[in-house]
């Protein structure tokens, strides 16, 4: 099984902050491989900062289906919601969007605010695709300085329920990464994580009952430099 080192959401905050007047979210850390769920699904996550005490929630859906190019896109979402705070993005992609070339269309709104949807050149180079490694028996180097292990398998408690997981180790000199996997949760397989500052559960999850977060008609930002 891959794994995945980071959803590229963080660039696309960084463009809406600056281009659209919209706050930053600080995203989780996700070291699992994205995989598409069927559409309807949907997992919920709780996180905190245990330097500051920040709490976090934010969700994964996938509200729909439609046809582009061979294999058809999806409506992927993602939503947090800090203290009165509540941002969404929402891609139309053809596959991973970490992956280049898959995003097609990408709309973010903020609160009450009209949603705008922006050009997909803005993310262009925002990001570099994250570096892959591979699950073995044996721990595998995933580069110089991080390592990963296999724990073992257990069955945790969080506010979703019981949840019976494997529990992966990965060892970077920054700190080490713990974190709880099970297959039947949406997107990243990701129950719990643990790191150096930070504690993330699953709340709730399931392949069925997404709703999209954002149904208005976006405005359409212009690329930049178009008629001026």
């Amino acid at each position: 099984m891959r794994k995945h080192a980071l959803l590229a959401f963080i660039p696309f905050l960084i463009v809406l902050s600056a281009s659209a007047q919209i706050p930053t979210t600080r995203m989780p850390y996700m070291p699992t491989e994205f995989k598409m769920p069927s559409v309807g699904s949907w997992s919920q996550y709780w996180s905190i900062n245990t330097e500051e005490g920040d709490t976090v929630v934010f969700k994964y859906s996938l509200t729909g289906k439609e046809k582009c190019g061979k294999t058809g896109c999806y409506w992927y979402e993602f939503q947090t919601t800090e203290g009165k705070q509540t941002n969404m993005v929402k891609m139309l992609v053809s596959g991973d969007p970490d992956e280049p070339g898959h995003l097609k269309r990408l709309i973010i709104k903020s609160g009450d605010e009209p949603a705008v949807e922006l050009p997909v050149g803005t993310t262009h180079g925002a990001g570099t695709p994250p570096s892959r490694v591979r699950e073995s028996n044996e721990a595998e180097v995933v580069s110089e300085e991080e390592n990963l292990f296999t724990v073992g398998k257990e069955t945790i408690t969080t506010p979703a329920g019981k949840i019976k997981c494997t529990h992966l180790r990965i060892k970077k000199q920054e700190g080490q990464t713990d974190l709880w996997t099970n297959e039947a949760i949406p997107f990243f397989g990701i129950a719990k994580l643990v790191q150096a500052g930070m504690t993330m559960e699953i709340t709730g999850y399931g392949e069925s009952g997404a709703k999209t977060a954002i149904s208005e008609e976006p405005e359409k930002m212009p690329k930049p430099g178009i008629g001026r």
